[in-house]
């Protein structure tokens, strides 16, 4: 395997182990967000996972003690913290994106 597809491979490694927080966070704001305010719930969701999602992700990973040794791991493998940072921002863009323009596509079929 070389050595590129490996990083990659790392990096998404990564990016699973940030999910479950990330998702989770996101959806329970944007339902919290959602009782408050008159905006379409996708909205809502999709700039979470982008923003307080994703910094509550990497606030748990940082501050895990079980996980302190990961970003050595990662490191060893030259893969530094802000690589790791911007291929998960990526991702979760693409993600927002998809969900975003997914229920925009939805509505515009089957209505409101």
């Amino acid at each position: 395997m070389g050595r590129r597809l490996k990083n990659i491979r790392l990096c998404l490694h990564f990016f699973k182990s940030t999910l479950v927080v990330n998702w989770g966070s996101s959806l329970a704001l944007a339902a919290f967000m959602y009782l408050f305010f008159d905006f379409p719930f996708h909205v809502f969701f999709s700039l979470f996972l982008l923003t307080a999602g994703f910094a509550l992700a990497l606030f748990v990973k940082e501050a895990s003690f079980t996980e302190k040794n990961t970003w050595f791991f990662y490191y060893n493998f030259s893969i530094t913290k802000g690589k790791l940072m911007a291929f998960s921002t990526c991702l979760n863009a693409i993600f927002a994106a998809i969900i975003f323009w997914g229920f925009e596509y939805g509505k515009r079929i089957f209505g409101n």
